[in-house]
C-alpha cells in the first residue's frame, strides 16, 4: 500500500556517531553507507533491511545508542513500518529528551498513524529544541536521504 504525504515530508537530520564502543560505530557506519546506496537508487527497490540489520546490531553492542535508534527508525518511516519507528523514536526520547530530531521524526511517525495532535505537539517539541520543520508545499525540489548533517525534503513524497 502506497501513501501520499503532502503536509509531511521524510527527512533525514541524524547525528554523528558519537557511541563510546567501537564495534557499534562500526555496524552504525555500515548501515549509513548501506542506507546510502540504497536511497540513491529509485524508490521502488528500496531494501532497507540489511542497514535496519546493522542499526540493530549497533543497538545491540550499544543500548543507549540515540543515532541508531534514529537511523533505525527513519528506515522503518521510508518502508512504512511507523509503529516500529515509533518504539525507536520513544527510545530515543526516553534517551535524551531534549534531542530535537527524535521529536520531528516522532512527528512524522504520528502523521502516518493518523495521530495529528500528537504529531503537531511533537513538530512544536522539535521547533522548541531548535529544529525548524516547515516544508513549502509548492516546492517541487527532490528529496533523497543525505547523511551529511542536513536534511532534504520533498512536499509530496509516495512510498509504502
Amino acid at each position: 500500500m502506497t501513501r501520499s504525504l503532502t503536509n509531511l515530508a521524510l527527512a533525514v537530520a541524524l547525528l554523528g556517531a558519537s557511541c563510546s564502543t567501537p564495534p557499534a560505530r562500526v555496524h552504525y557506519t555500515r548501515g549509513k553507507t548501506l542506507f546510502d546506496d540504497i536511497a540513491a537508487r529509485d524508490p521502488g527497490s528500496w531494501d532497507f533491511s540489511r542497514a535496519i540489520a546493522e542499526f540493530s546490531q549497533a543497538i545491540r553492542l550499544e543500548p543507549n545508542y540515540v543515532d541508531a535508534y534514529h537511523a533505525r527508525a527513519l528506515a522503518y518511516l521510508i518502508t512504512g513500518r511507523h509503529t516500529r519507528a515509533m518504539a525507536d523514536l520513544n527510545e530515543a526520547v526516553g534517551l535524551q529528551e531534549k534531542t530535537a530530531l527524535s521529536y520531528m521524526l516522532r512527528g512524522m511517525a504520528w502523521e502516518h498513524l493518523g495521530k495529528k495532535d500528537q504529531a503537531e505537539a511533537d513538530m512544536e517539541k522539535a521547533s522548541e529544541l531548535g529544529l525548524q520543520y516547515r516544508p513549502d508545499p509548492q516546492s517541487e525540489a527532490p528529496w533523497h536521504p543525505s547523511w551529511n548533517g542536513d536534511w532534504l525534503i520533498q512536499p509530496r513524497a509516495v512510498y509504502r
